[in-house]
């Protein structure tokens, strides 16, 4: 029956008015069937149930209700006496210039909001998308941010203030050359950032992405990092350190050959490392992807027999735990004459 009235009240659209009497049914919604909630939440139109966290809810707004709450005071008064509003999706809304009333946001979504150049009154925000906002170039006021993201920033050159960030997504921030400060960063996120090469303060980080970050050439104080992602970091050659890193991506990691340290890796992604020719020390690895290897440089793979899912190309991903030995490759997994 709640579950009913719920769906009727999210197919009408929740209004002002019927806010109220929609407030007194959301201390009851916990009781909800797994599905019933999923359909409740996912058939609102103007208000939808994002995450149920404990006994606290969180609520967000479309975007065309999210820029009224933004600009009409008196909507917003009416939304903040009921106390139900901490999520704004403002993403593409090239209108948007002042968003200095909205810090006590729980989430607020202003990915490419181009206008956007202030950002001092969100430093108590918790969720914080800033993506493709190259009006940005202060972040200074946001070290308190739980989780900000600020991919495409390219006006953003100075993050020192943001070690104390959480999870941290810097993807594409050109700008950014000193990453010095951000090694108390639990999730850090730096791919396509050409100018980063000295990342020696980051070996206390738990999961690093460093894609296609060109510059860095020494990576021996990552070794205790729990996942670490060098996909496309051409520079890096030496490897040797990083046999405790949990869960390593050297895809197209050219200057690659030794992977002898790495036996203790549990899953390990050496896919297009072409100057990769032996992984006879690789039979203790859980989850080893050599396409791209296999084709071109390692030819022997006896000594993987233990390997629970080996990838030997794009094609072939074999899943067989417990064997002695591989026997005879598959035919689509044997190396190209």
């Amino acid at each position: 029956m709640l579950s009913h009235k719920l769906h009727r009240m999210s197919e009408k659209g929740t209004s002002i008015a019927s806010l109220c009497e929609f407030q007194h049914v959301l201390s009851i919604l916990q009781f909800l069937s797994a599905k019933a909630f999923r359909h409740f939440s996912h058939s609102c139109k103007k208000i939808r149930v994002l995450i149920l966290q404990g006994n606290v809810l969180l609520f967000s707004l479309n975007i065309k209700f999210s820029l009224k709450y933004a600009y009409d005071n008196s909507f917003k008064l009416e939304l903040k006496s009921r106390g139900i509003v901490n999520c704004l999706n403002l993403s593409k809304c090239q209108g948007v210039t002042d968003v200095s009333s909205l810090g006590a946001m729980h989430t607020l979504n202003l990915s490419a909001c181009e206008g956007v150049t202030d950002v001092s009154s969100l430093g108590a925000v918790h969720i914080l998308n800033l993506s493709w906002c190259e009006g940005v170039t202060d972040v200074s006021p946001l070290g308190a941010v739980h989780t900000l993201i600020l991919s495409w920033c390219r006006g953003v050159t100075d993050v020192c203030s943001l070690g104390a960030v959480h999870t941290l997504n810097l993807s594409a921030c050109e700008g950014v050359t000193d990453v010095s400060s951000l090694g108390a960063v639990h999730t850090l996120k730096l791919s396509g950032c050409e100018g980063v090469t000295d990342v020696s303060s980051l070996g206390a980080v738990h999961t690093l992405e460093l894609c296609r970050c060109r510059g860095v050439t020494d990576v021996s104080s990552l070794g205790a990092v729990h996942t670490l992602n060098l996909y496309g970091c051409s520079a890096v050659t030496d490897v040797s350190s990083l046999g405790a890193v949990h869960a390593l991506k050297l895809s197209f990691c050219k200057g690659v050959t030794d992977v002898s340290c790495l036996g203790t890796v549990h899953t390990l992604d050496l896919s297009d490392c072409k100057g990769v020719t032996d992984a006879s020390c690789l039979g203790a690895v859980h989850t080893l992807d050599l396409s791209g290897c296999y084709d071109y440089g390692v030819t022997d793979v006896s000594s993987l027999g233990a390997v629970h899912a080996l990838r030997l190309s794009a094609w072939c991903t074999v899943h067989e735990a417990g064997r002695t030995g591989w026997g005879v490759i598959p035919p689509i997994c044997r190396k190209r004459s």
